[in-house]
């Protein structure tokens, strides 16, 4: 006699193979991201060294460091070059994750050249910021962003309605930023900090809901099983520009409470 308590209980064939290659695609997403930012972490570990090297740099006192600033600058300089490197790269994994054509040109060569130049960025500043700041960002960047991929991989329904919140209110914030341009523009002696802060954590609260929302986005592609190796590519590529706008959000807020503790 057959069975039929687990009936309609049971998840259909198909949609198991669909949770698991939904599931696999992520793990590719998210790997590639992982491969992006530690090449970035090399990248600026080399960078900063030859430039400590090269810029004679030495601890002269506990946090005071001496430096050749001619030559300093020579890199500050050569730093154009990244960034302008960056901004094209950004084009250029866009263009070839969205042709279909058989000749289309791999993400892995823009997607690359960005995370060396993001660690050629990192290697000017890093090696005059305490590692502990360093370290202590990097965790925190780990944690806010592992919870917000979490929030945003589990969503359910339409999570579109992130982004207009996010336009709304970074609207906003292009107002409060003009209005505290005028205060400073007319009123130079009167410093209003409350409207630095809002503005700030205005920006982050923007970055944060935009993460969410890629990463629900992701999912929502990966999971139609039709991604290319390109398309793969560039998913992990927003997902590491989210990262490293997460880590830089709060690793500038450390700089700020830990330049205020030391004096």
């Amino acid at each position: 006699m057959a069975d039929y308590t687990n009936f309609g209980n049971q998840t259909p064939i198909k949609e198991k193979k669909t949770i698991s290659s939904t599931a696999i695609n992520m793990g590719r997403v998210f790997g590639y991201m992982a491969l992006a930012i530690l090449a970035t972490c090399v990248f600026t570990g080399i960078f900063g060294f030859i430039i400590w090297t090269l810029c004679e740099c030495s601890y002269v006192a506990p946090n005071v460091i001496s430096v050749n600033y001619d030559k300093y600058l020579g890199f500050v300089v050569g730093g154009i070059v990244p960034l302008i490197l960056m901004i094209v790269c950004s084009i250029l994994a866009g263009s070839f994750a969205f042709k279909q054509s058989s000749k289309s040109r791999s993400v892995l060569i823009p997607f690359t050249l960005y995370a060396i130049s993001m660690g050629y960025v990192f290697g000017l500043i890093f090696p005059f910021i305490p590692y502990e700041i360093i370290l202590i960002a990097l965790g925190s960047s780990v944690l806010v962003y592992g919870l917000l991929a979490l929030i945003g991989t589990f969503a359910k329904g339409n999570m579109n309605p992130l982004m207009m919140c996010a336009g709304g209110l970074l609207s906003g914030i292009f107002i409060i930023s003009l209005i505290n341009m005028i205060f400073i523009w007319f009123v130079p002696t009167v410093v209003v900090d409350w409207l630095f802060w809002v503005v700030s954590l205005g920006i982050f609260a923007v970055l944060m809901l935009t993460t969410i929302w890629d990463v629900w986005h992701i999912k929502t592609i990966v999971s139609q099983n039709n991604t290319t190796p390109n398309m793969t590519l560039f998913l992990a590529f927003r997902l590491y520009v989210d990262f490293i706008a997460i880590f830089m959000r709060i690793l500038y807020y450390l700089l700020i409470i830990f330049g205020r503790n030391s004096k």
